[in-house]
């Protein structure tokens, strides 16, 4: 298993990284009321096709989760340095994923095509891996260590990987 010793984090970092992620939950919880209240007034909604009553929703909730992310990583970046260059590539994908998903709540892009453009949305990942500016080549797991098998697969399958998880979350909202 994987300390965080081994990332040259301490005891005190991981207290950290779990105040930071115990402070995201919470600014993201408060920040959805007025969101979906302010969505449902500018009458950006649907129906939840889920329901026998089929209610209207807000769209473009995901708005609430891609500003609990951006304030997340700032605080991530500033109180972990050494992870500012991860922090700040991994915003830009945040950002581009979220700009697609806002376009495609309110133009309805086609299941290709957004599939294809979330690809897109993760290829800042795989350009600033491959130029050594970050470091995603050999991935670490709490229990498995790090997967040196996939050492040439992980980087170009990054994209892949955005799409799948950001499609995920679309379905979810």
């Amino acid at each position: 298993m994987i300390t965080f010793a081994e990332f040259e984090f301490s005891w005190e970092d991981g207290v950290k990284a779990l105040l930071i992620g115990l402070g995201i939950f919470i600014f993201t919880y408060l920040i959805y009321p007025p969101i979906i209240k302010w969505l449902k007034k500018k009458r950006w909604v649907g129906y939840d096709i889920h329901k026998v009553d089929r209610p209207e929703t807000a769209e473009s909730g995901g708005i609430g989760l891609t500003f609990g992310l951006i304030v997340g990583l700032i605080l991530i970046g500033i109180f972990f340095p050494q992870l500012w260059m991860e922090v700040i590539v991994f915003l830009i994908t945040v950002i581009a994923a979220a700009l697609i998903g806002l376009y495609d709540d309110q133009n309805r892009l086609s299941s290709m095509k957004k599939i294809l453009l979330m690809v897109v949305a993760g290829i800042p990942i795989f350009i600033f891996n491959y130029f050594e500016i970050i470091d995603i080549s050999s991935p670490a797991m709490p229990i498995l260590g790090r997967l040196r098998a996939l050492v040439w697969v992980y980087p170009v399958v990054i994209p892949v990987i955005i799409a799948i998880t950001t499609n995920t979350v679309n379905m979810l909202e």
